[in-house]
């Protein structure tokens, strides 16, 4: 018996895949753009340019390799083979595709994709960059109870639309830490289930508040958690584009196949569209309402 397909769309993409992702928008009129298959996988790429954490890269190709949940070959930027490790667990095989996976696929379909979330604004979108674990979730789900919608919890997919840098919608969910997803989570967001087995992260469904189509950048922000006071800061020069380059969603698999020189261009030209700020804040002082009230009031500044 053949496997059951699924059409969603993500990313500006047409996705036809064997694997369900309960949540993400359905588009059964379009023709795929990225396939998404179970099968056998190789542990090794025939004939790698290079080889990282759990990858190995070529030209045109990425093997994505972890121990507990999968191996994933991604090609061309059309599709993505998936093998499934013993005992493995669909939330963990979905989390794997649409991080790593997606970061791959969209290095090479020539996104500039920044390890991000977005959330839309009337007229276009503010994008929130951050290392894990600085509390990047957290913000953005006060911003959903401000009423903002949310275009990805993770990934601003980037790519020039009319002149302008638009953030293509994708993923429905957002992943929080245990304190905040009791905060945050009521009847409106399903919860979905704990992201890994090692983690203390669980997923939440906000289809009810995603934003379906693709938004201009208005202001990109730099989080960065330490002790300090809450500060806003516009970034110029060799610190804009270190913070620009230090966010790129999968940096590693643009230098592996070879694309770095085309990724730096797309920052460059990125800096010259969107306005970048850094935003620094301590945990300890400033919760999360602080920090969104102070972007707030800096959105329309």
């Amino acid at each position: 018996m053949s496997e059951p397909r699924y059409l969603y769309r993500a990313y500006g993409l047409i996705l036809e895949s064997q694997i369900p992702f309960p949540g993400l928008p359905e588009d059964f009129e379009s023709p795929p753009d990225v396939l998404i298959t179970k099968g056998i996988v190789d542990e090794h790429l025939e004939s790698p340019r290079d080889t990282g954490y759990k990858y190995e890269a070529s030209r045109n190709q990425v093997l994505i390799n972890t121990y507990s949940i999968a191996k994933i070959l991604v090609s061309d930027g059309k599709s993505m083979v998936v093998e499934p490790r013993k005992g493995a667990l669909d939330i963990e095989i979905r989390l794997l595709l649409f991080g790593w996976g997606m970061g791959a696929l969209l290095q090479q379909r020539n996104y500039l994709p920044l390890h991000a979330g977005v959330i839309s604004s009337d007229d276009g979108c503010f994008v929130f960059c951050a290392r894990s674990g600085t509390g990047k979730s957290t913000l953005l789900s006060t911003f959903l109870k401000k009423g903002y919608h949310l275009l990805d919890d993770n990934i601003a997919a980037i790519r020039m639309e009319n002149g302008r840098p638009f953030v293509w919608p994708g993923n429905t969910e957002i992943k929080l830490m245990h304190d905040a997803l009791i905060e945050f989570k009521d009847e409106t967001f399903p919860l979905i289930g704990q992201v890994l087995r090692s983690s203390s992260k669980f997923a939440v469904n906000v289809s009810a508040q995603f934003c379906s189509f693709p938004l201009p950048i208005k202001k990109i922000y730099v989080l960065k958690r330490e002790d300090s006071s809450l500060n806003i800061g516009r970034l110029k020069g060799s610190a804009l584009f270190h913070a620009l380059t230090e966010n790129t969603f999968c940096l590693q698999y643009a230098k592996s196949m070879g694309m770095i020189s085309k990724h730096f261009n797309q920052i460059r030209w990125l800096a010259g569209y969107a306005p970048v700020h850094e935003v620094r804040f301590s945990t300890q002082s400033h919760s999360p309402g602080d920090v969104a009230d102070a972007l707030e009031k800096d959105f329309s500044a």
